[in-house]
């Protein structure tokens, strides 16, 4: 009209979230490395995940696979997770672990990420060496010359590095010398047996030692 006539109002518009946000996986304090003989419990690493989104959108959860042996422990943080074992390790059966970290939101539909740690089992010296083909018989001809290679031993360990080094030597009963220790010798680092003195059939027919 001629003299035109205002109203306001005021409209307010309500936003609704749509679960558009995959969650967020973020690892904290990892040992990339863990001994094998770890108890059932150990911390591996402290876990936390979020979501961007709000209500049932934004609600996480986390998980790891069952097959392996780690678990996840919730704290009373929300959305806070300890990596931790869950039983026994041993580095000579699996030396490494790829752990694949799902979390998941309860959105409709959900969505969800994947997080991969890589966990190493150091060793422990845990493993006696082990004989290849024990007990041993071989054959000597008499009147051989001093210093003759009469036979190699070989063992092997399933540690690693220093754990697996082996040497060897003529054992020794209660402390006391083997009687027969000043016929052979024992190469410590391969394992060689070798004579001390010349054999003589009618003197000697057969012997043990240990080694």
């Amino acid at each position: 009209g001629l003299a035109p006539m205002i109203s306001d109002k005021t409209v307010t518009i309500k936003i609704v979230d749509v679960n558009d946000n995959a969650p967020e996986i973020e690892v904290t304090s990892f040992s990339s490395v863990i001994p094998e003989d770890s108890k059932s419990g150990t911390t591996v690493a402290l876990i936390s995940v979020s979501d961007l989104d709000s209500g049932v959108n934004g609600k996480v959860s986390c998980s790891v696979p069952e097959d392996m042996p780690f678990k996840l422990l919730s704290s009373p943080h929300n959305n806070v997770y300890s990596l931790v074992t869950s039983s026994t390790l041993d580095r000579e059966m699996t030396a490494h672990y790829d752990i694949t970290l799902s979390a998941k939101d309860e959105g409709n539909p959900p969505l969800s990420s994947l997080k991969t740690v890589t966990v190493h089992v150091s060793d422990v010296n845990d493993n006696s060496p082990e004989f290849i083909g024990s007990p041993y018989t071989f054959y000597v001809m008499e009147n051989n010359a001093h210093g003759t290679s009469l036979f190699s031993l070989f063992a092997f360990d399933r540690d690693s590095d220093e754990n697996a080094l082996i040497s060897y030597q003529i054992w020794k009963d209660n402390l006391k010398e083997n009687k027969y220790a000043s016929f052979i010798n024992v190469n410590s680092e391969n394992g060689a047996i070798y004579a001390l003195k010349t054999f003589d059939f009618e003197t000697i027919k057969t012997f043990q030692f240990h080694v």
